[in-house]
């Protein structure tokens, strides 16, 4: 493969970072309404709100992902930016009506491992992609 073409291009990028933002969303918003009662309450809208948040954030993140990968270790940066995330949604969640810390501390630990596993999966994903296209 010539050299020009396994540099990313812009039209790449974008193309990339639109369909992991879409398949992002779609997948989420799918696994909590599976979790969600029928029809989901009307509280299931700030669901909704944070999945749109963390797509945002996660478009801005993989314009500086993608073009970094392999030219600079982002594997424990990604991870710790995914956990930081995570105890962030769970802090978003606590702050309206906190409950006594010990009680709350489970919340924070799953919240903050399924970003962090999350975080995983997005850069493994990222890798790859990078690699194939």
């Amino acid at each position: 493969m010539p050299e020009q073409n396994r540099e990313m291009t812009f039209e790449r990028l974008q193309q990339i970072r639109r369909r992991e933002a879409l398949a992002f969303f779609a997948g989420w918003l799918i696994v909590m309404l599976l979790g969600a009662d029928f029809p989901p309450p009307a509280g299931f809208i700030w669901i909704v709100v944070c999945i749109a948040a963390v797509d945002v954030f996660q478009w801005f993140y993989s314009g500086w992902l993608l073009p970094a990968l392999g030219n600079k270790p982002t594997f424990l940066k990604n991870l710790l930016v995914y956990a930081g995330l995570g105890f962030l949604l769970a802090l978003l969640f606590w702050l309206p009506a906190p409950a006594s810390w010990p009680g709350s501390a489970p919340w924070f630990g799953v919240l903050t491992a399924a970003g962090t596993l999350y975080g995983i999966l997005f850069w493994c994903l990222n890798a790859i992609l990078k690699r194939r296209l």
